[in-house]
């Protein structure tokens, strides 16, 4: 049974064409001061940003404005721990994009798929 796992996992991951960074927010204390400041805790992971168009408002367009909904979502090994919050930064197909996780993670043996949001930098 944990061959037939390991074939599964191989096959999975061998369609990981992208890398990821796994940002996270920690409070950092000098002296008397704590402030809040971002931390790499995983760098360079392979990884696939899939996304699909969200079926029940796929576009949210108007004369000025072109806005389509789509709802993206990070497979990623089992092992690596993506906390709630963290920010995601996918390099994929020659494009950087940088997402929040937005929800709960969908755990298996084989892999772990993430729910993400996309960051605007407008």
């Amino acid at each position: 049974m944990y061959e037939m796992h390991n074939v599964h996992r191989e096959a999975i991951e061998s369609t990981y064409i992208g890398k990821c960074d796994i940002i996270e927010s920690v409070r950092e204390t000098n002296g008397s001061r704590t402030k809040e400041v971002e931390k790499v805790v995983e760098q360079d992971i392979p990884c696939r940003l899939s996304r699909s168009s969200n079926s029940r408002n796929p576009t949210n367009q108007t004369d000025t404005t072109n806005n389509i909904d789509y709802n993206s979502l990070l497979f990623i090994n089992p092992e690596i721990e993506v906390r709630a919050g963290s920010k995601i930064i996918v390099t994929q197909n020659g494009r950087t994009l940088e997402f929040i996780q937005a929800g709960e993670t969908a755990l298996y043996i084989t892999h772990q798929e993430t729910p993400l949001k996309r960051i605007d930098k407008a």
